[in-house]
């Protein structure tokens, strides 16, 4: 007993004292900044399908985000998800695709920068050949 109340103290004084020596040996660096911004989504989606040449074509007005880097069109065929669509190229405002005849498409379109992609985006659909 008489020897773990001799430890007590000790190991008290070690980690009481921790903080104290890290903080006057800790190294400055910069400071971190942070940033934030919102996304902003396509608007003026119009999406015209051709059924005699079987594609779909779709329009809209560019992001007004500069830091965009281009769009994705998420879509389902008959209710199954599909491979997401990329479009490069922020001030691209035109992409044209080839539907299957028969097929349900419903379309959602948004900018992307790297991970991120755009809220409120505009959708399309049905569309039926």
């Amino acid at each position: 007993m008489r020897v773990a109340l001799l430890l007590l103290p000790a190991v008290a004084l070690v980690l009481h004292s921790s903080p104290a020596l890290a903080a006057t040996s800790a190294k400055v660096s910069a400071p971190t900044t942070y940033a934030s911004a919102t996304l902003l989504a396509p608007t003026g989606l119009t999406v015209t399908k051709n059924c005699t040449n079987l594609t779909v074509t779709l329009n809209w007005t560019a992001t007004t985000s500069l830091y965009a880097t281009g769009y994705v069109v998420v879509y389902t065929t008959n209710g199954t998800s599909q491979t997401p669509l990329a479009i490069s190229g922020r001030t691209t405002t035109t992409a044209t695709y080839p539907i299957v005849r028969g097929a349900t498409y419903n379309l959602t379109f948004a900018a992307t920068y790297r991970s991120w992609t755009s809220l409120s985006n505009p959708t399309a659909g049905p569309l039926l050949c």
